[in-house]
């Protein structure tokens, strides 16, 4: 197994990589437009900034043993903890359902408390919709691999409160993941995007 999670874990840098160039990474604020108004007084968080989500709860049948339902059950658990990170900057779901060994996971969390604690955000409709399980299998007693794909509208991503806002048109999205067991119950351990 752990010749198996080294050469996923360079299999997930590799996904890093994709990831980086080409992820529904979306903004936060537009750019004023001359007709706005002049903002009465400057704050901490930016008025166009909507509020946070709340936080996704994990569903029982992903934690009901290591099975092929429960790896499906996470797989679509994970995806909408990494939404919520996007839409929030808050990655503690992502690192606490995450394996120490994923490296994505780990790129992914940092990359949205970054945004956001540089006063950038991301915006518009991130969520991946429309979501579909196409392979989920068990490799061995502790590992599962899942194939699963969806869709993203459009979204603009904002890096900083200085940086320019990169817009991101609808897409659709697939991954192949690999789920380590953590306890009884998965981990996310890779992320390829493909």
């Amino acid at each position: 197994m752990e010749h198996t999670r080294r050469t996923l874990s360079v299999v997930a840098a590799a996904g890093m990589l994709m990831l980086a160039a080409c992820n529904g990474d979306p903004e936060a604020t537009p750019p004023p437009t001359t007709s706005s108004p002049p903002p009465p007084t400057p704050s901490a968080s930016t008025p166009s900034t909507p509020p946070k989500p709340t936080p996704p709860a994990i569903p029982p049948a992903a934690t009901n043993g290591l099975t092929v339902t429960s790896a499906e059950a996470f797989a679509r658990f994970y995806l909408t903890v990494v939404d919520y990170a996007e839409g929030s900057g808050d990655s503690a779901l992502l690192r606490r359902y995450a394996d120490r060994e994923c490296i994505v996971c780990d790129a992914l969390a940092k990359t949205y408390e970054q945004t956001y604690s540089n006063g950038g955000a991301v915006t518009g409709d991130f969520h991946t919709r429309n979501v579909h399980v196409s392979a989920a299998r068990l490799v061995g007693a502790d590992t599962a691999t899942v194939a699963i794909s969806g869709s993203e509208g459009s979204s603009k991503w904002r890096k900083s409160r200085q940086a320019n806002v990169v817009s991101f048109p609808p897409h659709r999205v697939s991954w192949d993941l690999t789920l380590a067991a953590a306890n009884g119950h998965w981990a996310m351990f890779a992320m390829v995007r493909k």
